[in-house]
């Protein structure tokens, strides 16, 4: 898997079910090909198969989650969260 981050958090209202749902409309994924989701108060983390890294970083920036226009880029990899674990919470539909 391959950890994306993104420029929104929960201080943007942000849940793992609009980080889900906006991958899977701007990408070919499937929900269960959504790896762990961190949300932190400003930005996020989500992993993504690591073959499709690439194209979900392409296809979601500058769309919109949770209303708000998104910034993704490929982080620095597992154990980039703010806790040094690089875990997180799954969720959504």
């Amino acid at each position: 898997m391959a950890r994306l981050f993104l420029n929104v958090g929960t201080d943007d209202k942000v849940q793992p079910k609009h980080i889900v749902s906006s991958v899977c409309t701007h990408s070919n994924l499937k929900g269960f090909q959504i790896g762990a989701i961190a949300i932190y108060d400003r930005y996020a983390f989500v992993d993504v198969p690591e073959a499709a890294a690439d194209m979900v970083v392409e296809s979601l920036n500058n769309k919109k989650v949770a209303g708000r226009v998104v910034r993704v880029e490929k982080s620095a990899g597992p154990g980039a969260g703010p806790d040094g674990t690089g875990g997180g919470v799954k969720g959504g539909g």
